[in-house]
């Protein structure tokens, strides 16, 4: 005999999803950390070449090229172009620095330098150009201002025109005087023809090759540049 039971009572049985019964998609797969860290480091490295182009060397400090090279190479130690690029701001405050001692704006010279050295501690460049500098602080500087006599001399229309004895011995005695002291010297001109003649008439004397520099500038004057442990310069 066959029992059939009533329906109303009986719990509904869950049912399975097709969807439940579906394998699982894996997660996406996340970036290599390598790659992530490179994307980083070129991230910096162009924002500091940006400043670099721009002359934000070290100032302001946030937003410099120093500090974006500097970051660069704490995510990638050794980084080349990072390496290259604090390099360059090295190479740059040298260039003003030795620019501004040749001009004798030594302050300025010292303000370069401690940049340079605030960046590479232990650049042996910037160690040099800073003896440099303390060298020529400690020079003393004569100046001889030209005489307009000399001047009109060597604008002489003679193609090669023959110092007359004034000029012969004005030229003898101030090299003397270069020599005697073993003085550099820059020669300020009122043209770069007129600097060439100067320097000329001034080589040919001394005992020594001349080390000159040649700047337009008027009046026409020679700086004597020497130590002073040299002899006492006769005027």
């Amino acid at each position: 005999m066959i029992i059939l039971l009533g329906l109303q009572n009986c719990t509904n049985l869950p049912v399975a999803s097709p969807a439940a019964n579906a394998p699982q998609a894996p997660p996406a797969p996340q970036p290599p950390r390598q790659t992530v860290t490179d994307a980083a480091s070129t991230a910096l490295i162009q924002l500091g070449q940006n400043a670099l182009a721009s002359q934000r060397l070290t100032t302001p400090l946030e937003n410099s090229a120093y500090t974006y090279f500097t970051e660069a190479l704490q995510i990638t130690p050794d980084h080349p172009l990072a390496t290259e690029g604090l390099a360059q701001i090295v190479d740059q405050y040298l260039t003003w620095a030795l620019e501004a001692i040749a001009s004798g704006r030594y302050q300025e010279a010292n303000r370069f330098l401690e940049r340079a050295a605030f960046v590479q501690p232990k650049s042996a460049d910037v160690a040099a150009a800073a003896e440099q500098l303390k060298l020529k602080r400690q020079q003393n500087v004569v100046t001889e201002i030209l005489p307009t006599w000399v001047l009109e001399h060597g604008k002489s229309t003679n193609p090669t025109p023959l110092p007359d004895q004034a000029v012969t011995q004005y030229f003898a005695t101030l090299a003397a005087r270069i020599d005697q002291v073993k003085a550099n010297i820059i020669i300020y001109s009122r043209s770069d023809a007129e600097g060439r003649w100067l320097y000329q008439n001034v080589n040919r004397k001394t005992t020594q090759r001349l080390r000159a520099n040649l700047k337009i500038d008027t009046p026409s004057r020679i700086e004597l540049h020497f130590l002073p442990n040299q002899h006492t310069l006769d005027r």
